[in-house]
């Protein structure tokens, strides 16, 4: 939208600015602002506050699951602002941000519990899966002496922490800051914990066979042969022959510091539809197959 000087719209004072309520009188409204209020405009654009609230809480579940030093300040802020508005519709967003100020709590008196701490920073995130929107699910298998420290060592100590409860993994989401030394040269990376695990299959060879690959992670051959060219895009690898990938002995010019366009953890709303639509269908087949009889 354009802006002009007599806009109530102070750039300079964009820090303190406040939502009107929704449920604030138009008439009240007009006497209040003299332009359109942000948030009925953000309502109009998504069609209704539901939408926009729905959509809220996949975008801000999306950037607590990639924070790596449970730094949600500007998270927090933007809540308030958006709670001045939207009131008790944003209940489940305030859930979600407590998950993350509770998951650091946690985190620290496990690795203050455990008996032996990991070679690598780690940090985990804890939520409650009730108030978060769906998460993409896929088994995968990562970096093995992770992951046995994870199911193993750290779990027993959230166990006896939490008593009666349990966690269950998503191995497939978070991300991996990785630093790989070349000769003279180092790269940084921030990438799927499925591509840090698949460029570490090269840990100790410099040659791997997509199908050792493939089964190391879990994954379908053309999945893992999608997952190799984001290395051989970036000069880490190249395919010498068929299936088989060798690491660069010089890395060509590239960024120092390369961050990986990874997939959404949300579940897809076509991946929900199949979903239900399969069990409509079974339902459907059974109910017929009964009648039959």
């Amino acid at each position: 939208f354009n802006c002009n000087e007599d806009s109530d719209l102070e750039t300079d004072d964009w820090e303190k600015w406040k939502p009107q309520s929704k449920d604030m009188p138009t008439d009240l409204k007009s006497k209040t602002s003299k332009s359109a209020d942000i948030i009925s405009t953000l309502c109009s654009i998504y069609g209704s506050a539901d939408l926009f609230v729905n959509e809220y809480r996949s975008l801000i579940a999306e950037k607590l699951l990639t924070t790596s030093n449970y730094d949600i300040s500007l998270e927090m802020r933007s809540m308030e602002l958006l709670k001045v508005g939207f009131g008790e519709d944003l209940s489940q967003c305030q859930i979600m941000l407590q998950d993350v100020i509770d998951s650091k709590r946690t985190h620290t008196n496990i690795m203050n519990k455990v008996k032996q701490e990991f070679p690598f920073d780690i940090s985990t995130v804890i939520i409650s899966h009730v108030f978060w929107p769906n998460l993409r699910n896929e088994e995968v298998t990562v970096y093995k002496p992770l992951q046995d420290y994870l199911t193993g060592e750290y779990l027993a100590a959230y166990s006896e922490l939490k008593r009666s409860r349990t966690l269950e993994w998503k191995f497939n989401l978070g991300f991996v800051e990785l630093d790989l030394e070349f000769e003279g040269r180092t790269l940084s990376f921030t990438v799927s914990p499925v591509q840090a695990t698949i460029i570490l299959c090269f840990e100790n060879t410099e040659k791997c066979h997509a199908d050792t690959i493939s089964n190391t992670v879990g994954l379908s051959l053309s999945q893992t042969r999608k997952k190799l060219s984001f290395w051989v895009t970036n000069g880490v690898l190249k395919e010498t022959s068929k299936d088989m990938f060798e690491l660069e002995r010089e890395v060509k010019e590239t960024q120092q510091v390369v961050v990986e366009e990874m997939d959404s953890a949300m579940v897809k709303i076509e991946q929900v539809r199949e979903e239900e639509l399969e069990g409509f269908t079974n339902f459907v087949i059974g109910l017929i197959n009964s009648l039959d009889r």
